[in-house]
């Protein structure tokens, strides 16, 4: 009877563990059995095509880590070095309002966007010299 109590306990024990699942913090996933940041898979860079003020060009926008924050990134435009804040866990974004500085020059830049698998797509308004200016982006990974 004591190895029967032995072996069930140990049944018992083994589907417990193989039933537990990683807790991760905010922002964070479960992949093999670590915890990882989500932003992450959005991190490298995107070739696509911007339009602004009514012309359409090549673009390349580099999308990297921020120490700021957890759901905070970085990318990289011709106009300087910006952020995105995720805002949910489906890759939709904001950029908040901020400056870009870019050779002695100081802009504002403001919008949204989302990533979808390896596309990216970027609405925002750039502000020089109070004329704004409406662009949009989308590029693939």
């Amino acid at each position: 009877m004591n190895k029967f109590l032995t072996a069930a306990l140990i049944a018992t024990l083994s589907i417990s563990f193989a039933g537990c699942k990683l807790e991760c913090d905010d922002w964070m996933e479960e992949q093999d059995g670590e915890c990882v940041e989500m932003r992450a898979e959005h991190f490298g860079s995107y070739v696509g095509m911007a339009t602004a003020g009514g012309q359409t060009a090549n673009a390349q926008i580099d999308v990297s880590t921020n120490t700021s924050a957890v759901n905070n990134l970085n990318f990289l435009l011709t106009s300087g070095n910006a952020y995105m804040t995720l805002t949910d866990e489906s890759g939709a974004f904001s950029i908040p309002l901020q400056n870009l500085y870019y050779q002695g020059i100081t802009a504002s830049i403001e919008g949204s966007g989302s990533f979808s698998g390896n596309q990216l797509t970027m609405n925002y308004v750039l502000t020089f010299q109070g004329a704004n200016t409406i662009v949009s982006f989308t590029g693939t990974k």
